[in-house]
C-alpha cells in the first residue's frame, strides 16, 4: 500500500487541484475485474462461456454494444476479458447480482454512493480517483489482501520513539519468508508476527547465515517490519478475496497484457508478469490503464477537467497504456521477471472444449489448453450462460428473458454476425439518461 510516486498534474503552479487523489472520474472498461471476479467467487472460472449477443432495454433509450458494433457470440470470459466485450460484463453482473457486486466492490475501498445500482455498472459508470484504482488493484497483486494507501510509512521522535507506522495498517508479505506471517486457516487474515523487539526470536544454526542483516535490522527501519513498535498495536490484513479467485484473475488479466487490449504493455516491455485492464469512457473523456506486476500497481489516467472529449479514437490503447509503458520501462529496467506468489492452488493445466466451456472430450472438436487453479469434475468444469451451444447461441439470444432490474428486459432479436468483423480498441457505451 505504500505511495512510491504520485503525479496529479503536469504544471502544480497552473493547478494545485490534485486529479490522481482528488478527481472522481468514471472508470469504465477498467472497473471490469471486479464484475468478474465477483461473479468467478460464483463459480466461474477462465473457460466458463458467456454469450456476446445484444441486448436491449425496454421503455429506456440504453442499448449498450461493443465498442465498433458487432458480436462474437459464445466466448469465454477470458477472452472476453482480455478484449473488453461490453455485453458479456452486463450478462455477469445480472446473473452475480447487482447488490452483491456492489458489496464485493465496497471490498476494495469503493463507496456505494459511487457505484449506481444498474447494469451500467458493468460497463465502469461509478465514480473513483486514480488513487482508489491504485489501491483496489493492489488486493490483485497481492493474493487478494485488503490494503491501505499510505505516504508516510514511519514517524518517530527525537529520541526514536514511534509515533506512527503505517505497518499497522498494511498486509505483511505472506511469500517463501514464513518468519513474518502466515495464514490463519479459518479466518483467512494474515497473522503477522507481533514479537516485540524486547523479545527477539531465537535462532538455529541454519538462520546464522542471515543474521547481520537481523542483527543490524534492530536498528534500521527497514527490517523492524517483523517487530510490534511499542505502542502499536499490528493488524493483519483481511483476505477479502479467495486464492483461487484470485489467481484466475490475474491469469485473466495477463491475458490483456499479451493478446487483448494491452497487449502492446506486453510486447514493448517483453514481460509476462504483467497484468491490468484498459478502460476508456464514453466519448472518449477518459483514458485508464490500470496495470501491475508482482511489486507494483501503477494507474495511467488522463481526462479534461472539463470533461471535454480527448478526440475521437483515442482510446486508452492509444492514451493510457503508452503513458503507463514509458513510465514502467524505468521502474522495471533492473528488475527481473518474477512469477506471481501462490497463495492457493497451483494452476494445473487442462484441455477446454471452447464450444461448451467444459473440460474436452474426445468428441470435441475445438479444444484449447488453460491454466486454471481449480479443476472441477467434468460437466461441472464452469457455468454456461445464456446459451447450450454454439448451434443454438443465436435460438436462445433471441428468446432469453431477463429478470433483474430494470423489469422486463429481453434480448434485441438481430442475430449476432456469422462472421464477426477483428475486436477494435475498447470502449464502453454509457447512456446520456442512466436507468
Amino acid at each position: 500500500g505504500a505511495v512510491r510516486a504520485v503525479m496529479g498534474g503536469y504544471d502544480y503552479y497552473h493547478s494545485k487541484f490534485n486529479r490522481a487523489t482528488q478527481a472522481m472520474r468514471q472508470p469504465g472498461s477498467s472497473f471490469k475485474p471486479f464484475i468478474y471476479s465477483a461473479a468467478m467467487t460464483k463459480g466461474l472460472t477462465p473457460t466458463s462461456v458467456v454469450n456476446d449477443a445484444p441486448i436491449s432495454v425496454p421503455g429506456t433509450n440504453w442499448s449498450p454494444k461493443n465498442y465498433g458494433g458487432g458480436y462474437v457470440g459464445p466466448t469465454t470470459i477470458a477472452e472476453a476479458l482480455a478484449k473488453s466485450r461490453n455485453l458479456v460484463s452486463i450478462r455477469l453482473l445480472r446473473t452475480t447480482g447487482i447488490p452483491y457486486t456492489i458489496d464485493y466492490a465496497m471490498r476494495f475501498g469503493y463507496q456505494r454512493k459511487h457505484l449506481p445500482p444498474n447494469l451500467t455498472l458493468a460497463l465502469g459508470t461509478g465514480l473513483t480517483t486514480p488513487l482508489q484504482m491504485a489501491t483496489a488493484y493492489s488486493s490483485f497483486a497481492n493474493g487478494g489482501f485488503k490494503v491501505n494507501s499510505h505516504f508516510i510509512k514511519r514517524i518517530e521522535d527525537s529520541i526514536g520513539n514511534v509515533i506512527y507506522d503505517a505497518s499497522a495498517d498494511i498486509k505483511y508479505a505472506c511469500g517463501d519468508n514464513k518468519k513474518f506471517c502466515s495464514i490463519d486457516p479459518i479466518t483467512g487474515k494474515a497473522i503477522a508476527d507481533t514479537k516485540s523487539k524486547e523479545e527477539p526470536q531465537k535462532k538455529t544454526d541454519a538462520d546464522k547465515t542471515e543474521d547481520t542483516a537481523e542483527t543490524d535490522g534492530e536498528k534500521s527501519p527497514e527490517n523492524k517490519i517483523a517487530a510490534k513498535p511499542e505502542g502499536i498495536q499490528v493488524a493483519a490484513a483481511t483476505r477479502i478475496m479467495d486464492s483461487r479467485t484470485n489467481q484466475n484473475i490475474v491469469s485473466m488479466m495477463q491475458g490483456v497484457t499479451q493478446f487483448g487490449t494491452a497487449a502492446r504493455a506486453g510486447r514493448i516491455l517483453k514481460r509476462k508478469d504483467l497484468a491490468g485492464k484498459t478502460g476508456t469512457t464514453n466519448d472518449q473523456k477518459d483514458s485508464w490503464f490500470c496495470g501491475f506486476t508482482p511489486d507494483y500497481v501503477t494507474v495511467a489516467w488522463a481526462g479534461f477537467d472539463d470533461m471535454a472529449e480527448l478526440g475521437e479514437g483515442e482510446t486508452s490503447t492509444k492514451i493510457a497504456v503508452p503513458m503507463w509503458v514509458d513510465l514502467m520501462q524505468k521502474v522495471l529496467k533492473d528488475i527481473p521477471q518474477k512469477p506471481w506468489v501462490k497463495s492457493g492452488k497451483k494452476l494445473q493445466s487442462v484441455k477446454i472444449d471452447m464450444d461448451t466451456g467444459e473440460i474436452a472430450t474426445d468428441d470435441s472438436d475445438n479444444i484449447a489448453e488453460e491454466e486454471l487453479a481449480d479443476i472441477q469434475k467434468a460437466g461441472q468444469t464452469t457455468q454456461r450462460f445464456e446459451f447450450t451451444n454454439s448451434q443454438v447461441a443465436t435460438q436462445a439470444a433471441q428468446q432469453q428473458q431477463f429478470n433483474t432490474v430494470p423489469q422486463q428486459t429481453t434480448v434485441n432479436t438481430t442475430p449476432p454476425p456469422q462472421q464477426p468483423a477483428a475486436p477494435p480498441p475498447e470502449s464502453v457505451e454509457i447512456p446520456e439518461q442512466i436507468f
